[in-house]
């Protein structure tokens, strides 16, 4: 019955996986700058200074860690969700239609105020696709075809229960 799984799940677990892929990057890349503060360069304080962060060393490393391990930490949940989707469950498609059209509406709020700052923003582009890409995840797990290829392997797995 449920042999493969459909081009629409397959489609959303590709690029949830390549854009939590790019999260965890990130993160790791802020956990490094806890261990080391200096890897910041001119460009960044100066970032920071115009949001009112603080920019002394130990209080970059507290705000890089404390940010690193939330985007590591949300990250690890997508990766999470991600595998229960490619096993096609329920509670992984609506997890993930929840979780990624947060985050795409999030991260979308915050590129297009670097995107209208004046100079934009460095990487305010990227977040905008990434944002793009994590509503378009969400959009591929509300479709039909998901929600039938998802409906056909719970046919096929109480099927395999009764013994039929």
């Amino acid at each position: 019955m449920a042999k493969g799984r459909g081009r629409t799940t397959l489609a959303a677990a590709t690029l949830a996986l390549v854009i939590t892929a790019a999260f965890i990057a990130a993160g790791l890349d802020l956990l490094l700058t806890a261990l080391d503060p200096d890897r910041l360069g001119a460009a960044e304080r100066s970032s920071m200074v115009s949001l009112g962060l603080p920019t002394s060393s130990r209080e970059t490393s507290t705000l890089a860690l404390i940010s690193g391990v939330v985007v590591v930490g949300v990250s690890l949940v997508a990766v999470v969700v991600v595998v229960g989707i490619l096993a096609r469950r329920e509670w992984a498609r609506e997890a993930g239609i929840g979780l990624f059209a947060i985050l795409g509406i999030i991260l979308g709020a915050v590129a297009l105020g670097g995107l209208l700052a004046d100079p934009p923003a460095s990487g305010a582009a990227l977040g905008m696709t990434l944002a793009v890409g994590q509503l378009a995840v969400a959009g591929l797990l509300l479709t039909h075809q998901t929600e039938d290829d998802f409906a056909r392997a719970a046919m096929a797995r109480s099927g395999k229960r009764r013994g039929g």
